[in-house]
């Protein structure tokens, strides 16, 4: 038995399966398994996080993930607002994390 989500709606049966593909896909930085997960199981944006568990925008930045997954999360509706058990958006994550240099930037040398 399936019991609602806050939202008062049930989860489908592969939401499971579907946010684990999705998770996987931002471990791994593929745009192919978030694609896939979200094309699969469009409804994941508004499916409950379990208790503790971080937002998946806030993971994607944590795994540094390209722009083209955060423009796949941001395009489903996952929340910018959303918060970590810690009380922090994602983009109180970036403004709190170190400014990456070289190689750990992605190989940008910047320049002016």
């Amino acid at each position: 038995v399936t019991s609602p989500s806050p939202l008062g709606q049930v989860p489908c049966q592969g939401a499971s399966n579907g946010r684990g593909l999705l998770m996987r896909g931002i471990r791994e930085n593929s745009v192919s398994l978030v694609r896939k997960a979200l094309g699969e199981e469009p409804m994941l944006a508004v499916l409950p996080l379990a208790q503790r568990q971080e937002p998946v925008l806030t993971v994607a930045i944590r795994q540094a993930c390209s722009p083209t997954i955060f423009a796949l999360l941001l395009e489903a509706d996952f929340d910018v607002n959303a918060t970590c058990p810690m009380g922090l958006t994602a983009l109180d994550v970036v403004a709190g994390m170190e400014p990456a240099t070289g190689a750990a930037a992605g190989g940008w040398q910047g320049g002016s």
